[in-house]
């Protein structure tokens, strides 16, 4: 391997330690393995080779400093074009439908101390029994290369079904609050196109391809008409569009 120490003393064992964990982290093999996982954290699920070699370039000039290394991922131009490329993983997936139509779990079903404050209510069962039935509770793989972070791990037709009905939840009500519509969207469009783009916008901040907003304005065509009364099914209508768009790939990718 490279690195031997002979230890004759009890005194010498810790800096024998020290020497060999310095000489694995400083090592060329090392620095490739960081790199090549903060690629596939961030960039894409196979990162090139030249980003390998720039991330593990940096973390050998920068000492290990971890923050110098993450400085160089963030500026690297693979990173400044990964938007698009990555798969969330069920966890990011299930914040980011949270945040985005800005719900809390539901303070009446939370199965916890009375005092417990929106900003904890994430640790409650409900996320909890959640993120279990989707696979991805923190701090509960078991092995110690963590959670899978290539997509193959997780696209599966079980886990869609899973994700599709925790999203019936988000929208729907019951162990999460309710999406306040007039608030995500103060403008209540009565064209469909034009409904489905501020439904988007809230969402996705950008409007949608050209395929992905006829086959929801397909869908709400048939669901509500061809002519759909948004004075009286507005919102139904906002949460009827928002499911389609996380079921969408688009949603699903960052």
């Amino acid at each position: 391997m490279g690195w031997q120490r002979t230890v004759r003393t009890t005194s010498e064992v810790l800096p024998a330690i020290k020497s060999l964990l310095n000489y694995l982290a400083t090592h060329p093999e090392t620095a490739k393995t960081i790199a090549l996982k903060l690629g596939r954290r961030f960039v894409q699920d196979t990162p090139s080779q030249k980003f390998i070699d720039d991330i593990a370039g940096i973390y050998l000039a920068a000492n290990t400093d971890i923050k110098a290394t993450l400085r160089a991922v963030y500026q690297h131009e693979d990173f400044k074009r990964a938007f698009g490329t990555k798969l969330k993983r069920p966890g990011e997936d299930y914040v980011s439908v949270a945040r985005a139509l800005d719900v809390w779990p539901n303070f009446s079903k939370l199965g916890t101390w009375s005092g417990v404050t929106k900003e904890f209510a994430f640790i409650s069962p409900i996320a909890r029994t959640d993120l279990k039935s989707l696979g991805h509770l923190p701090l509960s793989w078991p092995f110690p290369d963590g959670y899978p972070d290539l997509a193959s791990g997780w696209v599966n037709a079980n886990y869609q079904v899973v994700r599709w009905n925790i999203y019936t939840d988000f929208v729907q009500g019951g162990p999460w609050n309710q999406p306040v519509w007039s608030i995500l969207t103060p403008v209540n469009e009565k064209n469909v196109d034009k409904h489905i783009d501020v439904v988007a916008r809230v969402l996705l901040s950008g409007e949608l391809g050209v395929d992905d907003k006829n086959s929801i304005k397909n869908a709400v065509h048939k669901a509500f008409g061809i002519n759909p009364n948004f004075d009286k099914s507005s919102k139904q209508i906002s949460a009827f569009i928002s499911r389609l768009i996380f079921q969408l790939p688009v949603w699903s990718l960052r």
